[in-house]
């Protein structure tokens, strides 16, 4: 029994911005892992050993077949992308399903940048409504105050995924919470989401409210919940 419950759980892939090398070291990506594993809510926990192949250029021929060939993202998958880790998780959902999907710090365009242009993403439309067919739900989260995506470009992809608008502003823990197919969590003091004390706990958080309810799980009592929170940051970053 215990074999089949651990059998529905899903996987989730941790994919991280370019220039992120190496990967353990760099902003959230270590501590989201070690919290991941330690929620037990997933199957399998999955982050490249090291770094992304082309960790500057990030280009989507590269990315996009690693995430699915060497990362194994397929339809029991939850994929994390951050910066250009979102760009690839939206291109990879134009072809192939994911059981969900977290986008933290998406663009849709170039933003004028030669390296983000020569990356691929951006040279054809984007593929919206087969992005939102394909992903069980979509989590976005974004920081009014992010120096290299403005806003703008963020809620032009809320709006194109019909994700509904949940203005944060400064909050975290205890926000209100995603519909049932997701949404767009928009913060104020978040910057670019670099420290790991902005990213894990808010999406550890609302994906285990997503998976509840596509279990059809009542909602977790008082105690249930602090369970998640526990997992707590040490002074050198550490996971406790």
């Amino acid at each position: 029994m215990a074999a089949m419950i651990a059998s529905l759980k899903p996987r989730i892939v941790i994919v991280p911005g370019n220039g992120c090398t190496p990967i353990h070291e760099a902003n959230w990506y270590a501590q989201m892992k070690e919290a991941c594993l330690a929620s037990d809510l997933f199957s399998e926990v999955v982050m490249p050993e090291y770094e992304m192949p082309d960790p500057y250029g990030a280009k989507e021929t590269i990315w996009v077949p690693y995430i699915l060939d060497e990362l194994k993202a397929d339809a029991n998958t939850i994929l994390i992308g951050h910066s250009s880790g979102a760009e690839a998780a939206m291109r990879l959902l134009e072809e192939h399903a994911l059981f969900g999907c977290i986008l933290v710090c998406a663009c849709h365009t170039d933003l004028g940048e030669p390296n983000e242009a020569s990356a691929g993403y951006y040279a054809r439309p984007w593929q919206w409504e087969a992005i939102r067919a394909n992903s069980g739900f979509i989590l976005q989260y974004h920081s009014i105050d992010d120096p290299f995506i403005p806003q703008e470009e963020a809620n032009h992809v809320a709006s194109s995924l019909g994700l509904p608008l949940i203005d944060v502003g400064e909050g975290g823990g205890g926000a209100p919470a995603f519909g049932d197919k997701g949404g767009y969590k928009l913060f104020k003091r978040k910057q670019h989401f670099f420290s790991s004390r902005d990213v894990w706990p808010l999406v550890l958080q609302d994906v285990a409210e997503m998976l509840r309810r596509r279990q059809g799980q009542p909602p977790p009592a008082e105690a249930a919940a602090v369970e998640v929170a526990e997992v707590s940051i040490e002074g050198d970053g550490s996971v406790a």
